[in-house]
């Protein structure tokens, strides 16, 4: 997906945050607010029906090669995305959504997702 973030601003503070996960909670939370996707689909203009589950980990895009540090001339973004669609959400329960942060090889970080699926029996 080509969506990004619209400022850096909120990606640089994330160096400077604890490693507490309460409070990068809060710091992922705020990030998305300037998240081209999020807006997109809380306007209704894409995805829509569409689930995305929580993102709790960092945008996942433009490294520097051979590291975790993100190239200076482009916003980082979250252009790696899981999206699901079920008539029936309670069928769908995300339980890990994360990004292969040691993987190194390439600009972007792997997006990864584990879910449980509530499966009806069929009926012959």
């Amino acid at each position: 997906l080509n969506f990004r973030l619209r400022s850096r601003a909120r990606v640089d503070a994330l160096s400077l945050q604890d490693n507490e996960q309460s409070l990068l909670d809060s710091y992922f939370t705020q990030l998305l607010i300037d998240d081209e996707l999020t807006l997109e689909r809380c306007k209704g203009r894409v995805f829509e029906g569409f689930s995305e589950p929580y993102i709790n980990f960092p945008p996942t895009h433009k490294f520097i090669l051979g590291t975790n540090d993100y190239v200076n001339d482009r916003i980082p973004s979250y252009t790696d995305r899981i999206l699901f669609y079920a008539k029936d959400e309670s069928r769908v329960r995300p339980v890990k959504y994360d990004c292969l942060w040691e993987e190194k090889s390439s600009d972007h970080k792997p997006v990864y997702g584990i879910f449980t699926l509530r499966v009806l029996e069929q009926r012959y």
